[in-house]
């Protein structure tokens, strides 16, 4: 009985010593800040935003201005007694700004921290068939007129329409709009410094 209490006593010195070893090793390990700290943290937030970043590249055709816009031409053609002569009102609609599908894989020039620069596509026409031809009105209609001088008649409108509406001016206020717009996407994202240039424009501006 007596060797059993001794033997009992001295396993609890044993567990004792251990324990006091194992806690100066701790301490010692946060002392010098070599504890490995197993905790997890839940990186979303950060994960996220280079996701979402990239997601914009699949909005695909991004319009910052549209323009409504008529033309009326004309035609004639000589006849031996008579002139033949046609006149047409076309109408169509102008949509400026920036297919995102052709952004490139550099498109995010830099990033660090709340700063973040954009390298975008030029501005440009999205849809070049921009005549509604439905709403096309023939205004006066004198002698034959084939398929192909109707082409052309078409074509000399819409020349026409491209050189009154898709004028540098129209295309810079839709630049700034989509400064404006993808700026303030940016901040939402949490980016609070942005600086966006465009192709073809070596300009970039910061906000």
């Amino acid at each position: 009985m007596k060797k059993k209490i001794i033997f009992t006593l001295i396993l609890v010195v044993v567990a004792a010593g251990l324990l006091f070893w194992a806690g100066s090793k701790v301490k010692q390990a946060l002392d010098n800040g070599g504890l490995v700290n197993l905790s997890l943290t839940t990186q979303q937030d950060i994960d996220q935003t280079p996701i979402e970043i990239n997601s914009i590249r699949r909005i695909g055709q991004w319009e910052f201005l549209s323009i409504k816009t008529e033309e009326l031409v004309d035609s004639v053609k000589k006849g031996f007694f008579f002139d033949d002569r046609i006149v047409c009102i076309y109408r169509g609609t102008l949509s400026l700004g920036i297919d995102m599908e052709k952004c490139d894989s550099t498109w995010i020039s830099a990033q660090k921290g709340d700063s973040i620069a954009l390298r975008l596509p030029a501005v440009g026409l999205l849809d070049q068939n921009f005549i509604n031809e439905a709403e096309t009105n023939v205004f006066f209609e004198e002698g034959n007129w084939n398929e192909k001088e109707k082409e052309e008649l078409y074509q000399k409108a819409r020349r026409k329409m491209l050189q009154r509406a898709y004028s540098k001016e129209n295309r810079l206020t839709a630049e700034q709009q989509a400064r404006i717009q993808i700026t303030q996407l940016m901040n939402s994202m949490g980016f609070s410094h942005v600086s966006i240039s465009f192709e073809g424009n070596t300009s970039g501006k910061k906000k």
